[in-house]
C-alpha cells in the first residue's frame, strides 16, 4: 500500500523474520481505553496519506536544508513545539 500511494517504484525485498519475531503485531490498547478513554478513529490508509504528506513537506522545507537530514528537521520541529 505504501509503494500504490507513495508512487514508488522500489521493489519490497522479503527477508526472513528473527526468530522472535512476532507473526501478527495487535497491540492490546485495553489500557489506553480504560485509562485515557482512547481509541484509534484514522483507519491505515488515512494514516499512511496524512504521514505522506507529512514527509513530503517535511523534506521539502527549510528546516531539512538547514539540518543537513530530516531527523534533525524533525528533532527541531519537537522541540519548537513544545
Amino acid at each position: 500500500m505504501v509503494l500504490e500511494l507513495t508512487g514508488s517504484r522500489s521493489r519490497v525485498i522479503d527477508k526472513p523474520l528473527p526468530a522472535d519475531d512476532p507473526q501478527q503485531r495487535q497491540p492490546d490498547i485495553t489500557v489506553a481505553k480504560a485509562e485515557l478513554g482512547w481509541e484509534p478513529k484514522v483507519q491505515l490508509r488515512e494514516g499512511l496519506i496524512k504521514t505522506i504528506r507529512y514527509f513530503d513537506e517535511l523534506l521539502g522545507s527549510e528546516a531539512v536544508r538547514e539540518f543537513g537530514n530530516p531527523v534533525g528537521a524533525m528533532v527541531q520541529q519537537l522541540k519548537q513545539a513544545v
